[in-house]
Formats: structure tokens, C-alpha cells, sequence
């Protein structure tokens, strides 16, 4: 490659351009210190347009100036901005010419060659709009890619993933205006689009119209009149207030993908408002459920199988929300992918997808692996039943485009959310979070030294009765200490250091006798003592009963001890697999553990590595990562595939079945609360 390469995704919220230099290195451009450049622009009193974040200051003066979102008006022409009409291409020329002129600034000379990217839907007409603009802001003339196509470039040659000939990739494109979805097909040079669909009234900010909703709901009717100020502006101060609040709601929403609360200041009403992540996802629901379902109808349009599917690929900035990935798994059994920048996919994907040769030669990583597939995924088959139509508060208030008659004012006491049931053949996969199951065994909800507190208490609890002497009092006893032995053996089970979910399989015979003896054995000890106690305070001590009581505390003492080690052999198994925010940790066995950060991985599969074989976890280390200079990896390191290969899973479970999506559920889970990854 000679000379410098742009790609360049001009998007409806945000245009991301990314430089790649004659060495083969990208790097995305910057924008007044962010790689985001909003698409918003502003019509100066004078006639100039200006972009980016300087129309966005420009709009609380004047909002009839002001697009947020030109991208959407593509097929109208001309722009209405305050009395002037402003063709399109211009409009569009002004953002990409900040663009030039930021690339010229990085590289010393403008690039030689432009990629320039749009949606798989546009036609002619549309492209014809943006090939004029880049020409326009002084870009050579455009090589034009399909989105889609970009981020299937960026998914193999970038993230190193194996898209076979044939194989089919689906790309989950939810931006800030809209979602875009579609099927791509790898071919012999490239990749083609096989199906597209998706949603033009849905994005990121209508999740960020949820919280706005959320704030609105906790307003109290005092408030009601700094309120209306704040969401239907009618000055120039309420217009930087206006839009105080939404970029606050925007900045929430983000948070709530990385914490359980977020905090909105909102001004006038001078209060600090709290959303929690639980309700946000509650009210998002809706909308990210219905979108999950026209994804499954997509991928049956396209004959996606489990045979011949590759992925899911998240991409755009509303992506990051976790509940995204979630709904996706949920209604189409698969783990998505997901990426820390998912803004860049399409820009830098664009520079890879734009040579042909780089596009269909990605290289040969897990090359017998068939994607991030739970087992036994059945063909994925329509949903019975329809998308179910938009929610009627799909927008509970206005987004935050400054029109130039007052947005709705949401009303004070919020609206419900609508509820939307799943399709039946899709069922549910819960998701692992603090307190869930340690597989098969159970953790608890108590920490150890409490449940062998409840056990003596429990144990001790006929005789603070002084029931002995009764024959209800023996049945007590004996009732007690079957519960003093169950109590304890929840003290000794095996669960995950952290909070996560962990795979070890139990033994059911030792467990079982064990805590048989330890009933017994329990039962015995208390007895004694009151043999003892009865010989002590007796006016005629026998020594017959103090001989008796030590036997039986002897061997009550044996019989506990032993049914204590069946105890911990049988609930503290090896081999143990454990996922967490820090990681997968696996242990074969007592002497050996070995510990995968999610930062030393590029990709994580649960998959058969090969034709009737049982499933297995494949761990691709990251290009950088010391794992693949470890020789204490030696065991689980396959050279064929180069990749850690952990192939006992049938060992840790007894319902491979059940177990094995509930294990990539929480890869996807809890990879994305360590370093927001994703499988």
C-alpha cells in the first residue's frame, strides 16, 4: 500500500473517519479530543454552515438553524434551516470537509483514496448524495461500501475471526437514529449482502428518551412549572437547559452500562435525580425485545443455520447497552459479539473490506469452530407470531433535535411500560449475576461461617429446651440434628470464590452418606453431654454412665469426623470451572489452576471441536498476550486450532445440555462486565 486511506462513516448521530498510514497501522481521526464527530450542523446568520460540536453550541442561540440529524433527510433534497433552503449535498459536504480537513492535518497531505460507507438499504440516489459530497469537500472521488460489509471486513481481518466460504455473518447495527440489520454472505473475494431489514423510528436516543421519561416520572407536582421550562423551551436559556438534559440523560445511559445507578442533575428544578439500571432496562425492554425478534425473522429470511452461521456482530454506539446483548441472546440462542468501540467498526472495517484480496483472506483462526453457537442450537425458525407493532411510548418524550415548535412535555407521573411477551419457541436464557447458582451444587446466599453457626444453634436447641428427658424430646433431638447436618453441608459446598457462575460435579453417594453420618454422629454428641451432666448433678453418681457417655462421645466424635470428610470430598469436586468479571478459572485438579483474564482473550467459544466430539471451551489468546508464552499452558494448548482448549466440560455437569447455555450466557455476561467485551 502506498499513501494514506480513509474510511469514513457518516452516520445519522455521529460520523467516525479512521486513517490508515502507508505501514498497514489505522488510527482514528479526532475531533476537538474525541473520535466522534456529531453530524449536527448549524446555518450562521451570514449563510456559512459549521458542523460538529460548534453547531451543536450554536443551537441553544438559535435552534431553527439546527439539524442534529441531516443523514435523515437524505431523500428530501433541501434543508430547511431557519428561512433558507440548503441543498443536501451540502449539508452533508460540510460534515465530511471537517473530515478532510482533519485527515490533512494528521498525515500532512490528503489521503489518496476514500472509502466512504452507507446503508445496505440506500439506493442510487442516496449514494449518489454522498459520492457529490465527499467530492465536494475535496475527498477523492469515493469508494462506496456497504455498512454491513464493512463490519464483516473488520470482524475477520481485525478481530482475526474464520468466516468460511458460504457462511453467513449477521451484523446488529443500532446507531443513534436508527437500527440496521442485516445477513452478509461470505463469497470467493469478499463479502455480499444476502438480507437487510431494521427499525427508522428506533436508536440511542430513544433509550435516551427513557431516561429523560424516568426523570420526569420523579418529578414531584411542585415541579411542574420549572419542568415545562426545562423540556418545552421558549428562550435561549431554556434552550442550553433543554439541552443540558439530554446530553446528561445521554452521559446516564452510558453509565448504566457499567454501574447499577446513574445521577442527573436537572437544572431550574434544582434536584438530582437517580435511574437505576433496573428500571432503565425495564422501560427499554419493550423496544429491544421487538427488535430482537425482527433480527430472528432476518436470519430466517437468510437460511441461517447453526451450520452455517458465523455470528452476530453488535456495531454503533447504543450497542453497548448490556440489555442489547441480552434480548439478542435470548430470542436467537446466540452470544453476540460485542466491542468496546463499536463506533469505529464500520470506518476502519470500510479500509479492510475495500481490498478484496484482505477481506477474503482473514486469517485461519479456530478453523473447525463454527462461531459463538450455544450446543444443539436448532435451526433458527421464525418467530410464531409478528414483530409486535412499535410501543405507544416508544418516544415518551421529544428527542432532543431542538425543533422549532416546543417538544411534548412528558407527563409527570411517567407512563408504563409495555409489556411484550417472548415468542414461545424462543424461551429465555437468565443471565448470571451476583448470588447465581454455582451450577449444578448452589452457593447460597450466606457466607460459611453463618450456616455452621445456624447448624450448632440448631443442634443445641433441644437441649436449651430441655426436652431431653421426654420422648418428644428425642424426636426433637433427632429432628434437629438431620437439620444441623444439612445446614452444615451447605456450609462446606463448593461455590465461586467471586460472584459468578462455576461448573463442578457433585457427587450424589457421598454426599448423601455423608450427611447421613453426620446426622447421626451429630445426635450422639448432645446425648453424651447430658449423660455427663446427669452424673454431675446426681446425689448418687454411677460410674457406668460417665463410662457410657464418653463411649458415645467417642464415638459420635468418629462418626461426625467421618461423615465430614464424605462431606468435603463429595462437595468440594475437581475438576472446577469458574466465570467472573475477572475471568475464566479452571482447575483440573488440586495442584493445578489455571487463570484466563478476559484481557489476555481475543475470542471465547463453547463449541464441538471437531464431528461427534463432546463440547468444549476454546479460548483464542489476544495477539499480545503473555498466555501464549506461558509454558504452564502447555496441557490445554492446541496447536491446530492455536488455541487453549479446556475438552473436559461433560466432566463438571451432569446435564451437559442445560449447562452449556447457561456457560455462554455468562461468558457473554460477565466478559462484558470485566472489560466491556464480549463473546
Amino acid at each position: 500500500m502506498s499513501g494514506y486511506e480513509l474510511g469514513i462513516d457518516y452516520g445519522s448521530t455521529n460520523t467516525v473517519a479512521v486513517l490508515r498510514w502507508p505501514d498497514g497501522r489505522c488510527r482514528p481521526l479526532f475531533f476537538d479530543g474525541s473520535p466522534l464527530l456529531p453530524s449536527a450542523v448549524f446555518l450562521q446568520p451570514g449563510g456559512e454552515l459549521i458542523p460538529g460540536r460548534d453547531a451543536l453550541h450554536s443551537a441553544r442561540l438559535d435552534p431553527a438553524r439546527f439539524e442534529p440529524n441531516p443523514k435523515r433527510c437524505i431523500d428530501d433534497g433541501t434543508l430547511l434551516l431557519g428561512d433558507r433552503q440548503v441543498a443536501m449535498v451540502d449539508v452533508v459536504s460540510t460534515t465530511l470537509r471537517r473530515v478532510t480537513e482533519e485527515a490533512t492535518r494528521a498525515c500532512g497531505t490528503l489521503p489518496t483514496t476514500t472509502a466512504l460507507t452507507y446503508p445496505a438499504s440506500w439506493g442510487a440516489a442516496r449514494r449518489n448524495v454522498l459520492v457529490e459530497a465527499a467530492v465536494g469537500a475535496g475527498l477523492p472521488t469515493p469508494t462506496l461500501v456497504s455498512e454491513p460489509v464493512a463490519a464483516a471486513g473488520y470482524f475477520t481481518v481485525v478481530l482475526g475471526h474464520a468466516v468460511r466460504p458460504g457462511h453467513l455473518l449477521v451484523v446488529y447495527d443500532l446507531g443513534g437514529g436508527t437500527l440496521d440489520l442485516a445477513v452478509v454472505r461470505r463469497t470467493g473475494n469478499g463479502f455480499e449482502v444476502r438480507e437487510v431489514d431494521g427499525l427508522t423510528d428506533f436508536g440511542g436516543l430513544d433509550l435516551d428518551a427513557l431516561v429523560v421519561a424516568r426523570v420526569a416520572a420523579a418529578m414531584r407536582p411542585a415541579d411542574s412549572a420549572a419542568w415545562q421550562q426545562v423540556t418545552a423551551p421558549a428562550d435561549p436559556a431554556g434552550q442550553r437547559h433543554f439541552r443540558t438534559l439530554w446530553d446528561d440523560a445521554r452521559t446516564a445511559k452510558e453509565m448504566l452500562s457499567r454501574q447499577s445507578t446513574a445521577g442527573l442533575y436537572v437544572p431550574l428544578v434544582d434536584r438530582e435525580v437517580a435511574v437505576g439500571r433496573e428500571e432503565f432496562e425495564e422501560a427499554a425492554r419493550p423496544y429491544l425485545d421487538r427488535a430482537a425478534v425482527l433480527t430472528a425473522q432476518v436470519m430466517h429470511r437468510a437460511d441461517a443455520t447453526a451450520d452455517n452461521l458465523a455470528g452476530v456482530f453488535l456495531v454503533g454506539g447504543a450497542s453497548r447497552v448490556p440489555l442489547v446483548a441480552t434480548t439478542l441472546h435470548r430470542a436467537t440462542g446466540l452470544a453476540p459479539t460485542v466491542l468496546e468501540q463499536p463506533e469505529i467498526v464500520v470506518a476502519e472495517g470500510a479500509l479492510h473490506a475495500m481490498h478484496r484480496p484482505s477481506a477474503a483472506a482473514p486469517p485461519a483462526v479456530l478453523p473447525s469452530i463454527r462461531g459463538a453457537m450455544p450446543l444443539a442450537s436448532p435451526v433458527i425458525a421464525p418467530p410464531p407470531v409478528a414483530p409486535p407493532a412499535a410501543p405507544t411510548t416508544a418516544r415518551p418524550v421529544a428527542s432532543p433535535a431542538t425543533p422549532t415548535a416546543p417538544p411534548p412535555r412528558p407527563p409527570l407521573s411517567g407512563s408504563p411500560a409495555p409489556t411484550m411477551s417472548p415468542a414461545p419457541t424462543m424461551p429465555p436464557v437468565p443471565l448470571p449475576g451476583a448470588g447465581w447458582p454455582a451450577g449444578p451444587i448452589g452457593a447460597g446466599f450466606l457466607a460459611r461461617p453463618v450456616w455452621s453457626i445456624f447448624a450448632v444453634l440448631v443442634l443445641l436447641l433441644p437441649l436449651l429446651c430441655g426436652l431431653l428427658h421426654t420422648l418428644l424430646g428425642g424426636v426433637a433431638l433427632l429432628g434437629c440434628a438431620v437439620a444441623s447436618a444439612f445446614l452444615l453441608r451447605r456450609a462446606v459446598a463448593w461455590r465461586p470464590g467471586r460472584a459468578g457462575f462455576g461448573l463442578a460435579r457433585p457427587r450424589p453417594g457421598p454426599s448423601a452418606l455423608g450427611t447421613i453420618l453426620t446426622a447421626l454422629g451429630a445426635a450422639m454428641l448432645p446425648i453424651a453431654l447430658f449423660l455427663v451432666a446427669i452424673t454431675v448433678i446426681s446425689d448418687d453418681p454411677r460410674d457406668n454412665q460417665l463410662v457410657a457417655a464418653l463411649v458415645i462421645a467417642g464415638v459420635g466424635l468418629l462418626v461426625v469426623l467421618g461423615g465430614l470428610a464424605l462431606l468435603w470430598r463429595a462437595l468440594c469436586p475437581y475438576p472446577r470451572l469458574v466465570v467472573d468479571a475477572f475471568g475464566i478459572t479452571y482447575q483440573p485438579d488440586r495442584r493445578s489452576r489455571y487463570e484466563l483474564p478476559w484481557t489476555s482473550l481475543a475470542r471465547v467459544d463453547v463449541v464441538p471441536p471437531g464431528p461427534n466430539s463432546p463440547p468444549a471451551l476454546v479460548a483464542v489468546p489476544a495477539a499480545a498476550s503473555q498466555l501464549t508464552q506461558d509454558p504452564a499452558f502447555a496441557q490445554l494448548w492446541r496447536t491446530d486450532i492455536n488455541a487453549l482448549v479446556i475438552a473436559d466440560l461433560p466432566r463438571l455437569t451432569r446435564d451437559v445440555g442445560g449447562d452449556m447455555p447457561r456457560l455462554l450466557a455468562a461468558l457473554t455476561h460477565h466478559r462484558a462486565m470485566g472489560t466491556g467485551y464480549s463473546t
